[in-house]
């Protein structure tokens, strides 16, 4: 009869229950470091446990961490890389349908890596572009993506421009795109020349979520190149100018396929005048509209606001949200 203990699968699956993540009082007592101790006591027992919980120790990978504060040597990593290089899950996962990445570093290619056929999905969040140039080549691996939310960090225009013209050659399904910059929330909002090569690199842009400084004339151009398609749209503005309000009007009549809008303002737009919503709403499919500052909210009972209201009722609309 074999040992339990010498058979591939169940040292495995036991050694996944070795603790890796210990707390430091030291330093801070409500968090956990990464300390395996105990597994690398365990991978040192015999040549079969090596092999079997080797993995189990790689599941783990910072490569700022690996440098600057393991301190592992180059030669060592090279050596184990097989268990932590992305080109090489990739490869040994070739049904995953949604991939996320938080703030990666130095990713600077996919050498070897199959076309991932079945991923439908990626959200890269906090991405230096400049530090990591191998995402450009992930987007040309992912023929059948269909949404991106993406959030990068600096104001790198000539890269954004060019990963949307390989999003456009590359991802002909694509229909969903949330594009913001990580400094937008300190109020470093994206500009007319960075969104609209984002709205051109979708085919068919069904859903579009931005944060932009304005609505300017040439964004809502490129917007109404996709009239026939556009679903749902989420805009969301630093300043409230009047140009805002006339594109959000034009959007309403135009976008004949639309079912949600929501328009919102991190400042109120003074002085609101009537004829800015002068073009007629013509969408009959609306179901959600949220328009956000587009009054001040000391005059939220005035003339304006009821006149504004009274537009969308005559077209027939439902305005669930205006203020």
């Amino acid at each position: 009869m074999t040992n339990p203990l010498e058979i591939y699968e169940i040292i495995h699956r036991v050694g996944q229950f070795v603790p890796c993540w210990m707390p430091n009082n030291k330093r801070h007592h409500n968090r956990l470091y990464f300390h395996p101790r105990d597994l690398i006591a365990c991978i040192m027992v015999c040549r079969l446990w090596r092999t079997s919980l080797t993995p189990l120790l790689w599941l783990v990978y910072d490569e700022r961490q690996m440098s600057i504060g393991w301190r592992i040597p180059t030669e060592v990593l090279r050596a184990h890389n097989s268990h932590f290089r992305l080109s090489s899950f990739l490869n040994n996962n070739p049904g995953l349908q949604d991939i996320r990445l938080r703030d990666p570093l130095y990713i600077s290619g996919f050498k070897g890596c199959r076309p991932l056929v079945n991923l439908t999905r990626l959200e890269l969040y906090d991405v230096d572009w400049e530090g990591n140039p191998g995402l450009l080549e992930l987007i040309s691996l992912v023929p059948n993506l269909t949404a991106l939310n993406f959030v990068h960090r600096g104001d790198s225009s000539s890269i954004m421009t060019e990963l949307c013209a390989t999003l456009r050659e590359n991802c002909p399904k694509l229909d969903w795109i949330r594009y913001r910059n990580a400094n937008s929330r300190i109020g470093c909002a994206l500009r007319a020349e960075h969104i609209i090569p984002w709205i051109q690199a979708s085919p068919r842009l069904v859903h579009f979520d931005t944060l932009a400084s304005t609505f300017t004339t040439s964004i809502y151009w490129t917007l109404i190149c996709h009239a026939s398609w556009i679903d749902t749209l989420c805009l969301k503005f630093l300043k409230g100018v009047e140009e805002n309000a006339r594109n959000t009007s034009k959007i309403l009549g135009h976008c004949t396929h639309l079912r949600s809008l929501n328009v919102i303002h991190a400042s109120t737009i003074s002085k609101l005048s009537l004829e800015w919503f002068e073009e007629p709403w013509r969408t009959d499919n609306i179901e959600s509209l949220c328009l956000q500052g587009f009054t001040d909210p000391l005059k939220r009972n005035s003339q304006y606001l009821n006149n504004i209201v009274g537009v969308g009722e005559k077209e027939g609309k439902k305005v669930e949200d205006l203020h």
